[in-house]
Protein backbone atom coordinates (compact mmCIF):
# COMPACT_ATOMS: atom_id res chain seq x y z
CA UNK A 1 0.00 0.00 0.00
CA UNK A 2 2.76 2.42 0.97
CA UNK A 3 4.78 1.41 -2.06
CA UNK A 4 1.77 1.93 -4.32
CA UNK A 5 1.15 5.46 -3.04
CA UNK A 6 4.86 6.29 -3.14
CA UNK A 7 5.05 5.31 -6.81
CA UNK A 8 1.91 7.32 -7.52
CA UNK A 9 3.45 10.36 -5.83
CA UNK A 10 6.64 10.02 -7.86
CA UNK A 11 4.64 9.70 -11.07
CA UNK A 12 2.57 12.78 -10.28
CA UNK A 13 5.71 14.74 -9.43
CA UNK A 14 7.15 13.79 -12.80
CA UNK A 15 4.01 15.05 -14.55
CA UNK A 16 4.15 18.34 -12.68
CA UNK A 17 7.81 18.75 -13.55
CA UNK A 18 7.02 18.04 -17.19
CA UNK A 19 4.21 20.58 -17.22
CA UNK A 20 6.52 23.20 -15.76
CA UNK A 21 9.16 22.62 -18.43
CA UNK A 22 7.73 25.28 -20.74
CA UNK A 23 7.26 25.23 -24.52
CA UNK A 24 8.91 22.37 -26.39
CA UNK A 25 9.47 22.30 -30.17
CA UNK A 26 7.40 19.39 -31.52
CA UNK A 27 7.92 19.92 -35.26
CA UNK A 28 10.08 22.07 -37.52
CA UNK A 29 10.77 22.70 -41.21
CA UNK A 30 13.67 24.46 -42.93
CA UNK A 31 13.63 25.61 -46.54
CA UNK A 32 16.18 23.30 -48.21
CA UNK A 33 16.61 25.83 -51.03
CA UNK A 34 17.84 28.60 -48.76
CA UNK A 35 21.64 28.89 -49.12
CA UNK A 36 22.18 32.27 -47.50
CA UNK A 37 24.60 32.94 -44.63
CA UNK A 38 23.57 32.87 -40.97
CA UNK A 39 21.51 35.88 -39.96
CA UNK A 40 23.31 38.65 -38.09
CA UNK A 41 20.50 40.97 -37.00
CA UNK A 42 16.99 39.80 -36.19
CA UNK A 43 13.72 41.65 -35.63
CA UNK A 44 11.37 39.96 -33.14
CA UNK A 45 7.64 40.34 -33.78
CA UNK A 46 5.05 39.09 -31.30
CA UNK A 47 1.65 38.75 -32.98
CA UNK A 48 -0.92 39.45 -30.28
CA UNK A 49 -3.65 42.02 -29.67
CA UNK A 50 -2.31 42.70 -26.14
CA UNK A 51 0.41 45.33 -26.21
CA UNK A 52 1.79 44.36 -22.78
CA UNK A 53 2.09 40.69 -23.81
CA UNK A 54 3.76 41.71 -27.06
CA UNK A 55 6.38 43.78 -25.24
CA UNK A 56 7.11 41.08 -22.66
CA UNK A 57 7.51 38.48 -25.41
CA UNK A 58 9.67 40.63 -27.69
CA UNK A 59 11.93 41.79 -24.86
CA UNK A 60 12.48 38.27 -23.55
CA UNK A 61 13.19 36.84 -26.99
CA UNK A 62 15.48 39.72 -28.01
CA UNK A 63 17.41 39.38 -24.74
CA UNK A 64 17.99 35.67 -25.33
CA UNK A 65 19.29 36.40 -28.83
CA UNK A 66 21.67 39.07 -27.53
CA UNK A 67 22.96 36.68 -24.88
CA UNK A 68 24.00 34.44 -27.77
CA UNK A 69 25.84 37.31 -29.44
CA UNK A 70 23.16 37.93 -32.06
CA UNK A 71 21.90 41.47 -32.66
CA UNK A 72 18.17 41.73 -32.05
CA UNK A 73 15.53 44.43 -32.04
CA UNK A 74 12.01 44.25 -30.61
CA UNK A 75 9.42 45.40 -33.15
CA UNK A 76 7.66 47.65 -30.63
CA UNK A 77 10.80 49.80 -30.53
CA UNK A 78 10.22 50.69 -34.19
CA UNK A 79 6.43 50.56 -34.05
CA UNK A 80 5.29 51.48 -30.51
CA UNK A 81 1.73 52.28 -31.66
CA UNK A 82 0.86 48.59 -32.11
CA UNK A 83 -0.93 49.45 -35.35
CA UNK A 84 -0.70 47.41 -38.51
CA UNK A 85 1.88 48.98 -40.81
CA UNK A 86 1.76 49.22 -44.61
CA UNK A 87 4.15 46.94 -46.44
CA UNK A 88 6.27 49.88 -47.60
CA UNK A 89 6.70 51.13 -44.03
CA UNK A 90 7.74 47.69 -42.80
CA UNK A 91 10.35 47.40 -45.53
CA UNK A 92 11.63 50.90 -44.79
CA UNK A 93 12.08 50.13 -41.08
CA UNK A 94 13.78 46.81 -41.87
CA UNK A 95 16.24 48.53 -44.20
CA UNK A 96 16.94 51.40 -41.81
CA UNK A 97 17.70 49.01 -38.96
CA UNK A 98 19.86 46.67 -41.04
CA UNK A 99 17.68 43.66 -40.21
CA UNK A 100 18.30 40.53 -42.30
CA UNK A 101 15.72 38.23 -40.65
CA UNK A 102 12.36 38.48 -38.92
CA UNK A 103 11.18 36.06 -36.23
CA UNK A 104 7.44 35.99 -35.60
CA UNK A 105 5.49 34.03 -33.03
CA UNK A 106 1.79 33.61 -32.34
CA UNK A 107 -0.55 31.32 -30.44
CA UNK A 108 -2.47 29.17 -32.94
CA UNK A 109 -4.41 26.88 -30.60
CA UNK A 110 -5.53 26.49 -26.99
CA UNK A 111 -7.02 23.11 -26.16
CA UNK A 112 -8.50 21.97 -22.86
CA UNK A 113 -7.77 18.31 -22.29
CA UNK A 114 -9.06 15.85 -19.71
CA UNK A 115 -7.40 12.62 -18.66
CA UNK A 116 -9.24 10.03 -16.56
CA UNK A 117 -7.27 7.49 -14.53
CA UNK A 118 -9.64 4.70 -13.40
CA UNK A 119 -9.61 3.38 -9.87
CA UNK A 120 -7.97 0.08 -8.93
CA UNK A 121 -8.51 -2.42 -6.13
CA UNK A 122 -6.17 -5.23 -5.04
CA UNK A 123 -8.24 -8.36 -4.29
CA UNK A 124 -7.04 -11.90 -3.71
CA UNK A 125 -9.41 -14.61 -5.03
CA UNK A 126 -11.79 -16.26 -2.51
CA UNK A 127 -11.27 -18.42 -0.51
CA UNK A 128 -7.47 -18.22 -0.44
CA UNK A 129 -7.20 -15.62 2.30
CA UNK A 130 -10.35 -16.63 4.25
CA UNK A 131 -9.15 -20.10 5.28
CA UNK A 132 -7.45 -18.79 8.40
CA UNK A 133 -7.40 -15.68 10.49
CA UNK A 134 -3.74 -15.13 9.71
CA UNK A 135 -4.37 -15.37 5.99
CA UNK A 136 -7.21 -12.88 6.16
CA UNK A 137 -5.23 -10.59 8.46
CA UNK A 138 -2.22 -10.58 6.11
CA UNK A 139 -4.48 -9.85 3.15
CA UNK A 140 -6.47 -7.09 4.86
CA UNK A 141 -3.29 -5.41 6.03
CA UNK A 142 -2.04 -5.07 2.45
CA UNK A 143 -5.42 -4.27 0.90
CA UNK A 144 -5.72 -0.99 -0.91
CA UNK A 145 -8.12 0.84 -3.14
CA UNK A 146 -7.10 3.64 -5.47
CA UNK A 147 -10.20 5.70 -6.37
CA UNK A 148 -8.51 7.14 -9.47
CA UNK A 149 -8.68 10.77 -10.47
CA UNK A 150 -9.54 13.22 -13.24
CA UNK A 151 -6.95 15.69 -14.48
CA UNK A 152 -7.79 18.75 -16.57
CA UNK A 153 -5.08 20.78 -18.30
CA UNK A 154 -4.59 23.22 -21.16
CA UNK A 155 -2.24 22.67 -24.10
CA UNK A 156 -1.13 25.79 -25.94
CA UNK A 157 0.38 25.56 -29.44
CA UNK A 158 2.75 28.30 -30.64
CA UNK A 159 3.84 28.84 -34.23
CA UNK A 160 7.23 30.48 -34.84
CA UNK A 161 8.33 31.59 -38.31
CA UNK A 162 11.58 33.00 -39.65
CA UNK A 163 11.67 35.18 -42.78
CA UNK A 164 14.70 36.50 -44.65
CA UNK A 165 14.42 40.15 -45.68
CA UNK A 166 15.89 40.13 -49.18
CA UNK A 167 12.66 38.72 -50.61
CA UNK A 168 10.64 38.27 -47.39
CA UNK A 169 10.24 34.53 -47.91
CA UNK A 170 9.92 31.99 -45.11
CA UNK A 171 13.04 29.94 -44.40
CA UNK A 172 12.04 28.15 -41.19
CA UNK A 173 8.87 27.34 -39.27
CA UNK A 174 8.33 25.42 -36.06
CA UNK A 175 5.47 24.38 -33.80
CA UNK A 176 5.92 24.37 -30.03
CA UNK A 177 3.57 23.20 -27.29
CA UNK A 178 3.33 23.97 -23.61
CA UNK A 179 1.03 22.71 -20.86
CA UNK A 180 -0.79 24.97 -18.38
CA UNK A 181 1.38 28.08 -18.93
CA UNK A 182 1.52 30.40 -15.92
CA UNK A 183 4.17 33.05 -16.61
CA UNK A 184 4.42 34.68 -20.04
CA UNK A 185 7.97 35.88 -19.39
CA UNK A 186 9.19 32.46 -18.22
CA UNK A 187 7.38 30.64 -21.02
CA UNK A 188 8.89 33.01 -23.59
CA UNK A 189 12.39 32.50 -22.24
CA UNK A 190 12.04 28.73 -22.56
CA UNK A 191 10.50 29.11 -26.01
CA UNK A 192 13.34 31.38 -27.12
CA UNK A 193 15.98 28.93 -25.87
CA UNK A 194 14.36 26.10 -27.83
CA UNK A 195 13.86 28.10 -31.02
CA UNK A 196 17.37 29.57 -30.99
CA UNK A 197 18.83 26.10 -30.50
CA UNK A 198 16.88 24.86 -33.53
CA UNK A 199 17.97 27.82 -35.66
CA UNK A 200 21.61 27.36 -34.74
CA UNK A 201 21.37 23.66 -35.64
CA UNK A 202 19.75 24.65 -38.96
CA UNK A 203 22.64 27.00 -39.74
CA UNK A 204 20.41 30.09 -39.70
CA UNK A 205 22.01 31.65 -36.62
CA UNK A 206 25.67 31.64 -35.63
CA UNK A 207 26.20 32.65 -31.98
Amino acid sequence: MKLHHTLAAVWLAAIVAGCAAGPQVVSAWRDPEYRGPAFKKVAVVGLTDRDSSRRIFEDAFATKLREKGIEAVASYEANPTHEKLPREEIERLIKENGVDAIITARIVDRTQKIEVTPGATAIAPYPVYYRSYHGFYDYAWGFYHDPGYIESYEVVSIETNVYETSGYSIVWTGMSQTTDPTSLELETQVLADGIIKELVAAGLLAP
